[in-house]
């Protein structure tokens, strides 16, 4: 099949941003499972959290939304629910991301730590929240990459007053 491919576009290029807290909305969320193997820290089939963000702005910058040199930029975290016999340090630090991401996104505590909290992955999606970002090198590419280390919630950022006034909430 003959293509014309005389006008395009050069490919888009993404340079790893900057360290900081950033507007997000939740544009993807869904269950899945780790896939184990012989390196792995987790064992097959360990269920966890897979958030794909999509980026607005950054905290304290004038420019927000689509006049953000950031508006739209996407970055990923995959949230792993341990098992109870895993390591009791690393298992509650990693719990303790997955309360900070649903508190960041309007949930209580109280709700979430109750021991019987039942939310489906889904209902996070287009949530707002504030994304902390990390600049790091990826371990196999070498490449500059922007790891998601914490999750806020805008109000909590910015105060309400500047999140109204900027339209984020």
């Amino acid at each position: 099949m003959p293509l014309n491919l005389t006008d395009y576009d050069e490919q888009q290029t993404f340079e790893a941003m900057p360290p900081g807290k950033y507007f997000a909305d939740i544009f993807d969320a869904e269950d899945r499972e780790t896939q184990g193997g012989e390196n792995a820290k987790m064992p097959e089939g360990t269920p966890m959290i897979f958030v794909h963000f999509m980026l607005t702005g950054k905290v304290g910058e004038v420019e927000q939304g689509e006049d953000s040199p950031y508006y739209n930029r996407r970055v990923f975290r995959n949230l792993v629910v341990p098992p109870a016999d895993y390591d009791e340090k690393k298992r509650k630090s990693m719990n303790g991301m997955i309360v900070a991401l649903y508190k960041a996104v309007g949930y209580s505590q109280e709700e979430i730590t109750s021991g019987s909290f039942e939310v489906e992955t889904e209902d996070l999606v287009e949530k707002k929240l504030v994304v902390q970002l990390r600049r790091a090198k990826n371990k196999q590419s070498q490449e500059w990459e922007n790891p998601v280390a914490g999750f806020f919630a805008v109000d909590h950022v910015v105060g309400e007053e500047q999140a109204a006034a900027t339209g984020i909430l």
